[in-house]
């Protein structure tokens, strides 16, 4: 093997080793001290997670919402909060709004990498004050983004709870057909184009003997469910690296792979 193959491998070698070595979280958290900073959260969600297949491949459906599962009996376990900057509201903070969440993502497993294959959010809620809306107004709606670099989840070490995060694009809310009213709708199609983050806790899990033997979190190639209502999550607009990071990884791996195929034809 030539040298400059040598390297390119040690450098794509030394890539792929650090995205293992890292956790499997994303490593976004809401930016509170960023004036564009636009979050949405909920506490008492209902949270489980379905598997088929084995440790090296198959599918499983995660659910998060709000524990009374209906739009039509929202409950106050929700906050809204935006900085000066934010383009709609400007220093806006809702604290205990009657909403509705919910969230479904469908995730792949590829010998052992978990990927996002589909998804969406949705948040319903009566925010109050400058915003005019009732308790079945959906506030906010996203797609998930696809792909195994916008999926974070805690390690597979026996936990007795666990952490899932997610990129979004927004695909509709409170401005879609409400001329007078399109606020949330712009702090999030804002300066970073209608994406954002999702961070969602589990909270303590169910120690169920249905519910993966009782083993509490192992990883997503088994299924778990939290307590009753003990999960939470914040959807938010995240700093623009949380996007930057992942693309410049791949891009990094992507250069490399050119580089030694390169090389081996002019060997």
């Amino acid at each position: 093997m030539k040298k400059q193959n040598y390297f390119q491998l040690v450098l794509l070698s030394s890539v792929m080793s650090g995205l293992s070595a890292q956790a499997a979280l994303l490593g976004i958290t809401p930016p509170t001290g960023s004036s564009f900073y636009a979050d949405f959260t909920s506490s008492g969600l209902n949270e489980s997670y379905a598997y088929t297949g084995s440790s090296s491949s198959g599918s499983g459906i995660f659910t998060a919402s709000s524990a009374n599962g209906s739009i039509s009996t929202p409950t106050a376990n929700n906050n809204f909060t935006a900085n000066s900057g934010s383009p709609g509201t400007g220093a806006f903070s809702a604290s205990g709004f009657s909403g509705y969440y919910t969230l479904t993502a469908t995730i792949q497993n590829n010998n052992g990498v978990y990927s996002v294959s589909s998804g969406s959010f949705d948040i319903y809620g009566n925010l109050g004050g400058t915003i005019n809306s009732s308790s079945s107004d959906l506030l906010l709606s996203g797609s998930l983004k696809s792909g195994a670099q916008n999926l974070g989840y805690t390690d597979g070490t026996t936990k007795t709870g666990a952490e899932l995060d997610f990129l979004f694009y927004v695909t509709g809310g409170d401005g879609l057909g409400k001329t007078d009213n399109q606020k949330i709708f712009e702090d999030f199609f804002g300066p970073y184009g209608g994406q954002g983050g999702i961070v969602i806790t589990t909270g303590s899990l169910s120690t169920s003997p249905t519910i993966n033997g009782g083993n509490g979190y192992t990883g997503l190639n088994a299924n778990f469910q939290n307590r009753a209502s003990a999960g939470a999550m914040n959807t938010f607009v995240p700093e623009p690296a949380a996007y930057s990071l992942a693309a410049s990884v791949f891009a990094i791996l992507g250069f490399a792979g050119v580089s030694v195929i390169t090389r081996r034809k002019q060997a």
